[in-house]
């Protein structure tokens, strides 16, 4: 068999998230045991960088690296509005165009994206390990004929699953992502510090805002602990009862080891992004913040009932840590 050699393409910034980087780094490590080659490139907010190198580097090396003949294919994990509009990404889309490279794009609907493909005319895929609408789904595989949708395809790393000891509420974290734009874990600590009987952990990201940092540190006392900098949050996860997080990829990982878990939006775009994830009665939905009397009633209900709200919970095995092997099933199959 040909040995395959790709790029990776993806964001880690405060702007962007690390998200998408953290992604691409554990689909390498798949890779890597598949012996296919990847090199991981990433736009930070006013940089190109080589991630194995931690090198800046420019739009001249890209187009060498592609014009290579041994360049197999290229994925992408990109999404994202604001980068969308940027003359950077225009840029990268054309030599894309110009090599005609194969594709794997993660989470990318736009328009530009659905004639890249026709003009690319090669069989490339779009991934989107969520869960969806289902009439969404459908009006999409119209124009994206190699979809490949659903939690199955999610990019993590395998864990045992939380063993649960205790049916009582006895201790709480909270995660709001590596940056945390709409400050809700200072709100979440102010409303759950009521609860004297509680412990309450606290992950601090790497990109808070540092007054918030300084706001969040004042709240510390002998039932709310901190941790700052956590590259992964299961282990830590699976020593609590709940975990009250924000609305981003982290509801896959703690579904993944059968974690009882809450999720607040950080706006209503975020909220109806997440919804069909919450109709699956999957987790606790704390809708979106509007104020912070609304959020401590919600917070109220689930701490007074939370017997009664998890027992009625819907635990379905939608994640099996075989995305990212399904992922490489799909390159051998097609681009070599």
């Amino acid at each position: 068999m040909t040995k395959l050699n790709s790029l990776t393409f993806t964001l880690a910034s405060n702007n962007y998230g690390y998200g998408h980087l953290k992604r691409m780094i554990n689909l390498n490590t798949e890779l890597k045991i598949n012996d296919i080659k990847n090199k991981i490139i990433y736009f930070s907010k006013k940089k190109i960088i080589d991630y194995k190198k931690s090198k800046k580097i420019n739009f001249t090396q890209i187009d060498k690296f592609l014009s290579k003949k041994n360049i197999s294919f290229c994925i992408l994990d990109l999404s994202n509005r604001v980068f969308f509009k940027k003359k950077i990404f225009d840029n990268l889309i054309s030599l894309f165009v110009k090599y005609r490279t194969p594709l794997i794009i993660f989470d990318d609907f736009s328009n530009k994206i659905w004639k890249i493909l026709n003009i690319i005319n090669q069989k490339s895929y779009v991934v989107c390990p969520y869960i969806y609408k289902n009439n969404f789904i459908k009006q999409k595989k119209k124009y994206f004929l190699n979809l490949k949708v659903g939690p199955k395809f999610a990019i993590l790393k395998k864990i045992s699953p939380q063993i649960k000891k205790n049916t009582k509420l006895k201790n709480i974290l909270i995660s709001c992502g590596g940056s945390d734009f709409k400050n809700l874990t200072h709100k979440l600590i102010i409303v759950l510090k009521k609860y004297k009987k509680l412990k309450v952990s606290v992950i601090i990201g790497p990109h808070f805002d540092k007054f918030e940092k300084i706001k969040i540190n004042k709240l510390k006392s002998d039932n709310v602990k901190i941790f700052r900098n956590i590259n992964n949050i299961l282990p830590i996860a699976k020593k609590h009862d709940l975990a009250i997080i924000s609305s981003g990829l982290t509801k896959y990982e703690l579904l993944s080891i059968n974690m009882n878990f809450a999720v607040i939006s950080e706006n209503k775009s975020f909220y109806e992004f997440h919804k069909p994830f919450a109709k699956k009665k999957l987790c606790y939905d704390l809708g979106y913040f509007k104020n912070s009397e609304k959020l401590g009633d919600k917070i109220n209900f689930l701490i007074n009932d939370y017997e009664k709200v998890f027992k009625s919970k819907i635990r379905k095995k939608l994640v099996d840590f075989k995305g990212a092997n399904r992922i490489v099933g799909l390159i051998k199959n097609n681009f070599n």
